[in-house]
């Protein structure tokens, strides 16, 4: 019997069913999870645990750096996750709430990107490669079937103005080299690109500038120039892609956003 017994013991099947991770935190995949006391994952918040509260996406994983709540936003350290409080993080004051006003430029800068996604659900599919996605977005912004060509004020350069620029030609459907140029740079940067706009002047009369100089504004992506203002009137076409540009182009300012 004793025997019989020992021998049931060792071949007595044991569950694969590993005990839930309760508040306990997870590494997996390169990311950082934490479940709860109900062996869920923390999921789309920002949570206190212990004594620092730490932001999850809508798949659980733990976010650093700037995050976005609403017309405010917070920082978590790249290094432990934890979101910072009373101290300044590249420039910015962050007090003991450890939540920032946003300024107005980034409310606009979000606003532009949201309608420039918008856009992007129309002309392109979840198929689509990344650079499939972008000639996309140039092919949309140089269709005379999509825009036409008006100037509706001067050509300025002030903290924002590629975001204005661009909802303008959103909204509108016209614009001028900075609107085209804007415009394209928001549907990149939608993609998941970091664009750079330009504002420079090249050969030409329109400024009617002694020099022979007029302004025009096209983009950078990767080192690479994209004019869809020149695309679209037929100035300049095929500045798509290349690693220079194919006249002399003085740089005034440079921004990436």
């Amino acid at each position: 019997m004793l025997l019989l017994v020992m021998t049931l013991a060792v071949f007595m099947p044991v569950s694969a069913n590993a005990a839930p991770k309760t508040n306990q935190w997870v590494n997996k995949g390169g990311y950082r999870y934490y479940y709860n006391q109900k062996g869920k994952k923390v999921k789309n918040k920002v949570k206190q645990i212990g004594k620092f509260r730490y932001s999850f996406d809508k798949k659980g994983r733990m976010q650093t750096g700037w995050q976005i709540f609403g017309s405010k936003k917070a920082y978590f350290s790249k290094k432990s996750g934890r979101m910072q409080v009373n101290k300044k993080v590249n420039g910015v004051k962050i007090g003991k709430s450890g939540y920032v006003k946003r300024s107005k430029t980034e409310l606009k800068e979000q606003k532009v990107l949201e309608k420039a996604k918008q856009i992007l659900a129309k002309i392109t599919t979840s198929k689509m490669s990344k650079s499939q996605k972008l000639y996309a977005a140039f092919q949309y912004m140089t269709s005379r079937a999509n825009f036409s060509y008006r100037t509706w004020r001067g050509f300025y350069v002030y903290d924002g103005w590629e975001y204005d620029y661009a909802l303008e030609m959103y909204e509108k459907r016209a614009g001028n080299c900075y609107n085209f140029a804007c415009g394209f740079a928001m549907l990149a940067k939608a993609i998941g690109y970091q664009p750079q706009v330009i504002a420079g002047r090249v050969p030409g009369g329109v400024d009617g500038a002694p020099d022979g100089f007029t302004r025009h504004s096209l983009v950078k992506i990767n080192g690479l120039y994209y004019d869809p203002e020149a695309q679209f009137d037929g100035w300049a076409r095929g500045v798509y892609g290349l690693g220079y540009y194919p006249m002399y182009l003085q740089i005034l300012s440079i921004r990436t956003i």
